[in-house]
């Protein structure tokens, strides 16, 4: 069987939106304290003039910073390629090879992760989800170092327990039906082929 040449589609993470939103909108709460602190700056004695310039440039950092955060809040994207399993997300790109994939699997988020354990912030972020069906990737091994991934990728991608990703995606059953099939492909081509025989070889003729 021929590998496929075609690549699926580009599938958004979910949770990336998500978490871009809560930080360009705590950075516009920031930015608007800042500003207004500036505004009133020429009547305090700690920011009265000259020093209100800092005020100043770091309003606009922060405003840089919020826009730039929300502009890539689309980023994030999980796509089945022919030969690999790309996961791109902010500043980030990591290719998952077949050979290091055990399983794809649909799964309950909630099955993943036990809520009491987490964090104050991860179950006030991750409670919407705990509902939902994910995709989820099961490796022997991961690809690149796992501290290297979890510098990137917030803890909620990763399986807590197993090597492997987890998704949240709009349509994660297509997601799991084109890795799958890849996967079976892969696994056709690097099965080692049966040796035949004729007549003729077994009796040396």
């Amino acid at each position: 069987m021929a590998k496929p040449k075609k690549n699926g589609q580009k599938h958004r993470i979910l949770f990336i939106p998500h978490s871009m939103n809560r930080l360009w909108r705590y950075l516009l709460f920031l930015d608007v304290v800042l500003w207004v602190v500036w505004w009133f700056a020429p009547g305090d004695p700690i920011f009265a003039p000259p020093r209100d310039e800092y005020l100043f440039y770091a309003g606009i950092a922060v405003l840089i910073l919020m826009l730039f955060f929300f502009l890539i809040r689309g980023w994030g994207y999980v796509q089945a390629r022919y030969d690999h399993v790309r996961v791109v997300v902010p500043f980030y790109r990591l290719k998952i090879p077949y050979s290091r994939i055990k399983a794809v699997r649909m799964e309950e988020f909630r099955k993943l992760f036990k809520y009491r354990k987490l964090k104050w912030a991860d179950k006030r972020f991750l409670k919407p989800y705990f509902w939902k069906t994910v995709a989820t990737l099961h490796l022997d091994k991961y690809p690149k170092p796992i501290r290297v991934i979890r510098f990137f990728m917030p803890n909620h991608m990763i399986l807590p327990k197993k090597a492997g990703f987890l998704f949240l995606l709009k349509d994660y059953m297509a997601f799991v039906t084109e890795v799958d099939s890849r996967l079976n492909v892969y696994r056709d081509i690097s099965r080692p082929k049966e040796e035949t025989f004729s007549i003729a070889d077994l009796f040396g003729e």
